[in-house]
This record gives C-alpha cells, structure tokens and sequence, in this order.
C-alpha cells in the first residue's frame, strides 16, 4: 500500500496543475485579441490609406507667411500671432473651428481664391494644392498652408462603451479606436465586431474578428469618417454573467477537489 503513496500524491498535485490551466486557458480564449499571431514571424503591413475629403466635411485651413500682411487675406476676421509666440518660420494665423465646408459640388469658398474643387483630396494634397495656387498667381512666394478636419467623427457603441473620437487629422484605425476607449470589455464578443461605413447613398455593415490577424486585412480596419463600430456583447450580458461566474467558481473548486484528494490520500496511507 505505501507503494500507491507517491503516485496518489502524483496523480492529485496533477489534477490540481490541470484545473489552473485550463480555467487560465478559457479565459485567455474569451477575452484575447490576435491571438493567432506569434513573436517569431514577421507580417507584412498594409499602407496607411490617405484619407479622401468628401462632401459635408469641414476643413479648417491656416495659410502663414514670413510676412503677415500678406498672409492675413487668406484669413480674414482672424487674430495674428507674432513670430515669437509660434515655432514656425514667420507669422501664423489661428483659424476658428467651423472651418470650410466642402458643398455637393465638392467645391470650397476659399477667400482671395475663390471657389476650389477639393473633393476627393487628401489633407496634404489640398495643401499643396492651395500652395500652389497662391505662388501661382504672385501672392506669396512662400506660403505654408495647414490643413486638418474639423468633424471627422468615428463613432463607438456597444458593451465596451460609447463615444463619439473626433480626428483632426482624418488618420485612425480600428485598434487605435479601442485603445482610446479603454480597450475592450470581458463581456464584448470580439469575433462580431460590426463596422458601419456609409458611402453616398449606400450603408454597408462589415464583420471584424478581432481575435484573429485577419482584422489586419479588413476593410474597415483603417477607419473613415462617420464610421459607427459596435461592439456587441458575449450573446446576452446574462449569458456573460454566468459565464464570469463559472469562471469564478471553477479554480476554487478544483482547488477544494484537489486540496481533498490530496488529504484523502495522506490519511489513507499514513
């Protein structure tokens, strides 16, 4: 009979090993993300899209110039700051937040310029493109012209929260989205994350997983404006519920069942 001893001891430290690990296990599964990507391989990365100016949206644009007076036309009604209090070369401007708003036509009324096409335009291709008009037709040799948005709005809803991002610079993606939320909740169901992404007068509704690479590769990862992500919950909050509470209960559990074995056997063979 003392021969059994060391085994039985073997067998219960064993069970007690096993029921750590798999509960840690189950929810490392649930509540992970990418969970299909490894320290040891290197993946390829998309090219961050240039986001395109559409209608509706409003653009705040500063034009500055080593000389003020020549640059205050392209801003009218707005305060010049000195040199000093700038860290650029020559005298800026600090535009209001309304901004330009790009009509149905995707045109903008841009003072001494007139009426420009900007649609379809990155931020940095409208810059250059005002650059260019305003040495074009000998109003500064060197202009610099600044250009961000004024209402580019992601939307977030769901379990994880809710919040409307705004994005001067027109640049966010999917991740960024979540992490300026404070990540994701242990009761949102990453696999059925659902981008809604409106096109002119078409509404599609795109499917992420984010537990997998492949969020990496969809669509919707790099983020435009008026996108609305919702995070749906694990099938109801009570079936997540239960689920915490199974988790809950499980390690002490197998800590009692294990912790029982073990004194089991040492009475039995003492």
């Amino acid at each position: 009979m003392n021969l059994m001893k060391p085994y039985s001891i073997i067998l219960s430290v064993f069970l007690f090993a096993s029921g750590i690990f798999f509960n840690s296990c189950g929810a490392y599964r649930r509540t992970a993300i990418l969970q299909d990507m490894d320290t040891v391989t290197t993946y390829m990365i998309n090219q961050y899209p240039d986001t395109k100016i559409l209608r509706g949206d409003r653009i705040n644009i500063t034009v500055s110039s080593a000389q003020p007076a020549l640059a205050a036309p392209f801003n009218p009604g707005l305060k010049l700051v000195d040199t000093e209090e700038v860290p650029i070369t020559g005298s800026t401007v600090t535009i209001g937040n309304e901004g330009y708003l790009v009509d149905d036509h995707g045109n903008i009324n841009f003072p001494v310029l007139g009426n420009l096409h900007v649609e379809g335009m990155s931020l940095k291709q409208l810059s250059e493109f005002i650059e260019d008009k305003i040495v074009s037709q000998g109003y500064i040799n060197e202009p610099i012209v600044k250009t961000q948005y004024v209402n580019f709005n992601v939307i977030l809803l769901g379990e994880s929260g809710s919040s409307v991002v705004s994005v001067p610079s027109g640049n966010i993606n999917l991740l960024e989205l979540l992490a300026h939320n404070g990540g994701i909740s242990d009761m949102s169901d990453r696999e059925h994350i659902r981008v809604i992404r409106t096109t002119g007068d078409k509404r599609n509704v795109y499917m992420v997983n984010a537990k997998t690479r492949e969020m990496y590769d969809s669509p919707v990862f790099y983020l435009q404006q008026n996108d609305v992500v919702y995070i749906p919950p694990i099938n109801s909050k009570i079936d997540a519920q239960v689920s915490n509470w199974i988790q809950f209960f499980t390690l002490p559990m197998t800590l009692v069942s294990s912790v029982s074995s073990l004194i089991i056997v040492c009475i039995a063979f003492l």
